[in-house]
């Protein structure tokens, strides 16, 4: 009896798995549709004294495929995470890191002078200071 019962916890535990993975599919893809993009990756805002910073994590993003830009108090992000195909697909047992293209945009509490702006990449951490003028 002890071992159906262990068996009967383990197939609990594999379901209550598999559908906190469709819960969370299902968050990314809404998350995908408000963003305008194949993935949203995750970001802090907050502000010091005299800046306001954004963190934004996207690890595997080559520098030169990320787009930062301003309209008014806006702060526009853009970017592509590039799947490298170095192994055919049908060897994947899977593929959970998103892949594609990315928006995000963040209202801000102030204006700011893009000129003033500073960007930093480091270990997959994009972190924009943006100081209050």
């Amino acid at each position: 009896m002890g071992n159906s019962l262990r068996d009967m916890l383990k197939e609990l535990n594999s379901i209550q798995h598999g559908l906190s993975r469709l819960v969370d599919d299902v968050r990314l893809r809404q998350n995908e549709r408000l963003q305008g993009g194949a993935w949203c990756p995750a970001a802090d805002v907050y502000e010091s004294e005299s800046t306001v910073v954004v963190k934004l994590e996207v690890p595997g993003v080559q520098l030169n495929n990320l787009e930062i830009s301003f309209k008014h108090n806006r702060l526009m992000l853009r970017g592509e995470r590039r799947f490298s195909k170095d192994r055919d697909l049908e060897n994947y047992h899977r593929l959970e890191r998103p892949y594609g293209a990315f928006n995000r945009i963040f209202l801000l509490p102030i204006i700011p002078d893009p000129s003033s702006v500073k960007a930093e990449y480091k270990d997959g951490l994009l972190t924009i200071t943006i100081p209050f003028l």
